[in-house]
């Protein structure tokens, strides 16, 4: 498996950590196609308030995002990675470190020999968020898998215990329609944004922490 791994932030002392792992564009900033820029960066209404909450109640922050821009030849490995740091700078300046993010550049159809290829990092494939287990010491059991595609959500089954939401931001009204239609299997939970899918969570979780009790 060709993972390419870009994490940030501290390394976990002890082992068996809950994590929230995150879809990128379209969950915790707004989808813009393939991101190329860092000053496209824009943060969806409510998800720092819903990341500060998740860190709170003691869950670990991993990003896990598809890029297949890069095997498409529209953005390269340069441009997500610059992308990628400069959203954990802004994240990290707003209190709310990443442990890591992640993403799969490949494709099984387009792009060069080296990124077209079907690979087990492609979400809804659970490579990425496998690795990211194995790197920082996480446990899958007690965490949970948030992003704007039925794909992402259904990521939990690969790991028992795991909870999977869809958010109806992004692309996940048009999933939101394709459900009811019929089209695509209906995940554990459907959220409007990413700060109403963590109070969803915490509150089943047994967090303690209330999506915007605090002050930032």
């Amino acid at each position: 498996m060709n993972l390419f791994d870009a994490s940030l932030g501290s390394r976990l002392s002890t082992r068996g950590s809950p994590a929230a792992f995150l879809d990128r564009d379209g969950t915790v900033i707004e989808d813009l196609g393939y991101l190329g820029d860092p000053a496209g960066i824009r943060f969806i209404p409510g998800a720092l308030e819903a990341l500060r909450a998740l860190r709170r109640a003691g869950f670990r922050l991993v990003l896990v995002t598809n890029q297949a821009g890069v095997a498409r030849g529209l953005i390269s490995e340069a441009d997500v990675r610059r992308v990628n740091g400069r959203l954990a700078g802004l994240l990290a300046e707003a209190g709310i470190p990443l442990d890591g993010i992640y993403y799969c550049p490949h494709h099984p159809e387009y792009g060069p020999p080296e990124y077209r290829r079907d690979c087990d990092c492609r979400k809804p494939r659970p490579g990425m968020i496998r690795q990211a287990v194995r790197d920082l010491g996480l446990d899958p059991a007690r965490s949970v898998v948030i992003g704007d595609h039925v794909s992402d959500a259904l990521l939990a089954q690969a790991f028992p215990g795991m909870r999977g939401i869809l958010l109806r931001t992004g692309h996940g009204a048009e999933q939101w329609q394709k459900i009811q239609q019929g089209e695509l299997a209906r995940p554990e939970h459907v959220a409007d944004d990413l700060r109403v899918a963590v109070e969803w969570f915490l509150a089943r979780a047994g967090g303690q922490d209330v999506v915007g009790s605090h002050p930032a």
